[in-house]
């Protein structure tokens, strides 16, 4: 597969995201909540701001909450976060999207058990995994630091 050169005469669409990577202690150990996502891949709740005034903390929490079905979300802190560049087809022309998307380690009940994908947005399945699975659970590379720092930061907690 060939991949598409960008040039300086082309323009790049900057769009900004923030999600959330939740975790929640059990009696026995402690969880974090991955949803499938419309690509089939295991990742974390995250969206655009609605507005301007939407703080990123704000934006993660609030589509975490509808992405996940899960309520009674506590942020603790940013963990980071990560750039990604994609071609996307806007009217008839591919168009370079640069989109940074910052996380935030959140928390919620441990008897949060029962989470609702948000069908609307494509989101297939969610799922609890040990915290000592999530770093190989998860599809996208990327993440993969920012799961790490956030079991670091879990497991200060307990």
């Amino acid at each position: 597969m060939k991949k598409r050169q960008y040039t300086k005469k082309q323009k790049v669409k900057f769009e900004i995201s923030a999600g959330g990577i939740v975790f929640r202690k059990t009696r026995s150990e402690f969880q974090i909540a991955f949803l499938l996502d419309p690509y089939k891949k295991w990742t974390f709740a995250k969206g655009h701001p609605k507005s301007r005034r939407e703080s990123l903390k704000d934006a993660a929490l609030r589509e975490t909450q509808e992405e996940m079905g899960l309520r009674s979300l506590k942020v603790i802190e940013k963990l980071g976060k990560i750039d990604l560049w994609f071609w996307q087809n806007l009217r008839e022309r591919k168009v370079l999207i640069h989109k940074p998307v910052y996380y935030f380690l959140m928390q919620t009940k441990a008897s949060a058990s029962g989470m609702s994908p948000q069908k609307s947005e494509k989101i297939f399945k969610t799922k609890w995994v040990d915290i000592e699975k999530a770093i190989g659970f998860s599809s996208y590379k990327n993440v993969r630091p920012l799961i790490k720092k956030a079991i670091l930061k879990i497991k200060k907690l307990n």
